[in-house]
């Protein structure tokens, strides 16, 4: 059987009015040195010759969609006389969802959205997600869906969209290809022909006309072979709003500490800034007493970003384990070159500082504005 975990309370964060806290979690064990998946990264310029950073928008907090619990893998006995057949080993398989091209003039930036079906033919466990993207993208969001309709063409959206509307990303990336990888015993559950939505922020600081398009592939086992043991994976986004970065001067947060929900696991995380963006690096931290130690007693982070355009995603060589009383530290820091004061805000020309972590098991989408957030 799936095992199907406890589901946290919906709530929402609402950025634009109610710059407050939603969320749960806590962490765990000594940190973990981590290791890029894709160290490498791109900078893309503006008009003026300036970064153009891809604009992460709502930070909204929405419950999981997860699926209901599924019937133990293999068939069952028909009577008494009967022999249990045996599912057999795991049989792999893989499903892909595709952004089409798209054009994007020059000197210019879009966030698009396209609603697709996976080509996968019958229910799945996902156990990889891997994208790839066309030059001049920032972030590329895949997105699971209760309901809806396919929307094959290209249109324009707000970032974070799918997540103000209801739904739950699978996977955000950052760079022109990331590989999520979950751990052995965790996996995304995707029904047959699953829909998706895909959304992309592309930047052209060029001169000429750019070429835009993304994909989502998805490499999995039959859900009728699955161990009955599989745990749901899911996602924290936490960060803050409260950014002031004064003209022609750095700035920085200051250390921010953040507790993970009881009994949860992190496996996976990265950062996310604008093009103003100088470092951002993300501890692993007892309590917020604790997280107040961190610089001077040197503490190693588990990821150290130094550049804000195509940050990568951090893969942790061990889990980080959480008992209610843990959690991640985490600070932001700027560099103003403008001669003008930049605050939080999803435009290119305003500031953000979130991360988020992929872990297991499942108690929904775990989203948090301004840290810290109540458990």
């Amino acid at each position: 059987m799936i095992k199907v975990c406890g589901r946290s309370t919906l709530v929402f964060c609402m950025f634009a009015t109610v710059l407050s806290a939603c969320v749960t979690s806590t962490e765990g064990t000594a940190p973990a040195v981590f290791a890029p998946v894709d160290a490498s990264h791109s900078q893309e310029t503006s008009p003026d010759g300036g970064l153009v950073e891809a604009a992460v928008s709502d930070a909204a907090a929405v419950a999981d969609s997860t699926s209901p619990p599924q019937s133990d893998a293999g068939a069952t006995a028909l009577d008494a006389a009967t022999p249990v057949v045996d599912a057999g080993p795991p049989q792999p398989m893989s499903a892909t969802a595709t952004m089409p091209d798209f054009t994007l003039a020059a000197a210019s930036e879009k966030t698009m959205c396209v609603t697709v079906r996976l080509s996968n033919a019958v229910p799945m466990m996902a156990k990889k997600l891997t994208t790839s993207l066309a030059t001049g993208s920032h972030h590329f969001i895949a997105y699971r869906m209760n309901s809806g309709v396919e929307e094959p063409i290209p249109t324009a959206c707000r970032p974070l969209s799918g997540i103000t509307t209801g739904s739950v990303p699978m996977i955000i990336s950052q760079s022109s290809g990331d590989a999520l990888a979950f751990p052995s015993n965790t996996a995304l559950r995707l029904e047959a022909h699953q829909l998706i939505r895909l959304e992309a922020h592309f930047v052209n600081g060029g001169s000429a006309p750019l070429t835009a398009n993304g994909q989502l592939l998805v490499d999995g086992i039959d859900v009728t072979s699955a161990p009955a043991s599989l745990e749901e994976a899911n996602m924290a986004f936490w960060g803050t709003a409260n950014i002031n970065v004064p003209a022609r001067s750095t700035a920085s947060t200051p250390i921010l500490f953040q507790k993970a929900r009881a009994g949860t696991h992190g496996f996976a995380l990265t950062t996310h800034q604008h093009r103003l963006g100088s470092r951002f690096r993300i501890w692993s931290a007892t309590s917020a007493t604790d997280a107040q130690t961190i610089v001077s007693s040197n503490r190693t982070p588990l990821a150290d970003t130094g550049h804000w355009d195509a940050p990568p995603l951090y893969m942790l060589p061990t889990q980080l384990d959480f008992d209610g009383t843990n959690g991640l530290a985490f600070q932001c820091e700027w560099t103003n070159t403008t001669s003008s004061t930049v605050g939080f805000g999803e435009s290119a020309n305003s500031e953000m500082c979130f991360l988020w972590m992929y872990y297991w098991p499942s108690f929904g989408f775990d989203s948090c504005l301004n840290v810290p957030c109540p458990r």
